[in-house]
């Protein structure tokens, strides 16, 4: 087996780790304190996993100011997208980073994608899901009390997003939790899927963009 994180071995904790392959590129993220509080760093293979980068990459760009943490990874022609759950303003968010260059390159500056008030409400659970141009998160976020289940998506590879995030449960907001949201898509529609407990114990809910 090969170790796919490039710190000092059994140093510091990696942990959550997520896998996606397109083609011969393979593409892991994680959640790694070898800096102080956790950041998410990405190796990259370019042959099918026989051999990786000799420095592993770190995406958020925060660098250990704020824990993140439970990182998402896709690929679409070559485009690379990580969304993550991030603490540096308090409360958790979710934060986003794109490479357009099947992860050889990445933004300078991370995107948050829940857009009330940076740190007021706590955001977990991201789900990311990637489809040609078209990029959509989901995660849960309780900003309104209960938790709720909230989305964004980017229509351009991930340069741009809503500058208002979406409820998915229609249920008053706040009024029951609403957790634990998945993604699909099927190049139409995009499906959101969570647990939900409106009417006392857990029912799980789904709902499609039209």
């Amino acid at each position: 087996d090969v170790r796919v994180e490039t710190g000092v071995g059994g140093a510091t904790d990696s942990n959550h780790p997520e896998i996606f392959a397109e083609g011969e590129n393979v593409y892991v993220v994680w959640s790694d304190a070898r800096d102080g509080d956790a950041d998410i760093r990405l190796n990259r293979s370019s042959d099918g996993g026989l051999s990786w980068l000799i420095a592993d990459v770190r995406i958020d760009t925060d660098a250990g100011a704020g824990v993140s943490i439970r990182p998402q990874v896709r690929c679409t022609g070559g485009t690379v997208f990580v969304a993550w759950v991030d603490t540096r303003d308090g409360n958790a968010d979710i934060r986003f980073n794109r490479s357009p260059d099947a992860g050889r390159t990445w933004q300078a500056a991370d995107q948050r994608l829940d857009t009330d008030a940076p740190g007021e409400g706590h955001s977990e659970y991201v789900r990311l899901e990637a489809e040609g141009p078209n990029v959509y998160v989901a995660w849960q976020d309780d900003r309104d009390g209960g938790g709720d289940i909230r989305f964004n998506f980017s229509t351009d590879g991930g340069a741009t997003f809503l500058a208002d995030d979406l409820r998915c449960d229609t249920h008053a907001a706040g009024l029951a939790d609403s957790t634990l949201p998945r993604l699909a898509g099927d190049g139409t529609r995009v499906y959101v899927l969570w647990a939900d407990r409106r009417d006392g114990q857990d029912d799980v809910y789904c709902r499609a963009t039209r």
